[in-house]
């Protein structure tokens, strides 16, 4: 027996609040109860597979048989579901290797963390990163060289705290800062 509704049957329907989080994919059926329970916001918009284009919800949910009615919602489907590979923008600018390689070269060569967030569009680590190693490696080693060494009692720390989330972050971050994963 075929089914007369080809969206029902698989998880293709996605939803996006006006703020731009994304929810699904949903079955058509579950795209109709969230309308009918009034969780889909008319300022939304909602596509069918992972590469369709963002529709109106209102003549999206006519198509399906439900309509949308109501004022704007006071709560989203479910948890915003993180973006699945290959939709929407596809694969970071950016490799693996170039990411794990500018994460530990600069540091051990010059003592310049965050240059390898900064290219991943990872922007709040990577300006730490780099006011750290700037203000309070190179910072406070200068001031200890000219000082006899009260600076290098700060600096070093910093130094190995650094060196130490660097290489957490080349071990384990593979996505840039959109959530995309990287090139290979």
């Amino acid at each position: 027996m075929t089914n007369p509704d080809p969206g029902a049957a698989a998880d293709s329907w996605w939803y996006r609040t006006p703020s731009g989080d994304l929810y699904g994919p949903y079955d058509a059926d579950r795209l109709r109860a969230f309308a009918v329970d009034g969780r889909i916001d008319r300022r939304g918009s909602i596509r069918e597979g992972d590469h369709g284009e963002w529709c109106d919800p209102q003549e999206t949910l006519a198509r399906l048989g439900v309509e949308l009615g109501g004022s704007p919602p006071g709560t989203p489907p479910l948890t915003p579901s993180p973006p699945r590979v290959g939709v929407g923008d596809g694969a970071a600018d950016v490799s693996l290797t170039a990411y794990i390689l500018l994460a530990l070269l600069p540091f051990l060569l010059v003592s310049v963390a965050g240059v390898h967030n900064l290219v991943a569009g990872r922007t709040g680590a990577g300006i730490t990163q780099l006011l750290m190693s700037l203000v309070g490696v190179w910072g406070f080693g200068c001031v200890g060289a000219f000082t006899g060494g009260v600076g290098f009692c700060l600096s070093i720390p910093l130094w190995v705290a650094l060196l130490i989330w660097v290489i957490v972050d080349a071990t384990t971050v593979r996505t840039d800062g959109r959530g995309r994963p990287f090139r290979a």
